[in-house]
């Protein structure tokens, strides 16, 4: 039990750390608050981040509380990945290259991913529509083809977005980090 309160709380930390940053962004940049698009979807995602902490707390069926997580989640990682970027336009020749790497943005990369993989590994979990190896195989293949998707777009269409093969494994190893960790709290939930 003491396991899954820690786990709770790291969860419960990582979403409010989430809301005090995005909620202080200007003030960080030394710029007058100014609260934009960027910053509400980045509080809105570490909403979500906190509710799905405490998503067997929420009063609504499970299946309920888990679907409505992953797809808000989801739509937040949807709009900060395919939003504009700056004004400067991209070479045609660099579609998923390795050469831009940045160690800020696979960390950021890694860590968006984390929740994603947990909400897809806790709903297909809920649905028992197979084994959780087979729920783990689902959740990387959604998440690594999502990632695909998302920088093919960037190429295409979103000129001052890069796009990069570093971000496709960072976001693929941060959706396997949350798949793993809901599984360790879905067993310890069972066993407890």
């Amino acid at each position: 039990m003491q396991k899954h309160n820690m786990f709770r709380a790291l969860h419960l930390a990582t979403g409010i750390s989430g809301l005090v940053f995005f909620a202080g962004f200007d003030i960080l940049r030394g710029q007058a608050i100014d609260m934009g698009l960027q910053q509400f979807a980045g509080l809105s995602i570490s909403i979500i981040i906190i509710l799905s902490g405490i998503y067997d707390r929420i009063p609504w069926p499970k299946k309920f509380s888990l679907g409505s997580l992953f797809l808000l989640y989801l739509g937040g990682i949807l709009f900060m990945g395919l939003r504009p970027g700056s004004s400067h336009g991209h070479q045609h020749l660099a579609l998923l290259s390795m050469a831009a790497f940045a160690r800020g943005d696979f960390i950021i990369n890694t860590l968006g991913f984390v929740p994603l993989g947990f909400l897809a590994m806790a709903l297909l979990t809920e649905m028992r529509m197979a084994g959780r190896r087979h729920h783990l195989a689902w959740t990387l293949a959604f998440c690594l083809t999502l990632s695909l998707i998302i920088e093919i777009v960037q190429y295409v269409f979103l000129p001052g977005r890069t796009s990069s093969l570093y971000d496709v494994v960072a976001n693929t190893m941060g959706a396997l980090l949350g798949a793993v960790l809901e599984d360790l709290e879905n067993r310890r939930r069972g066993s407890a």
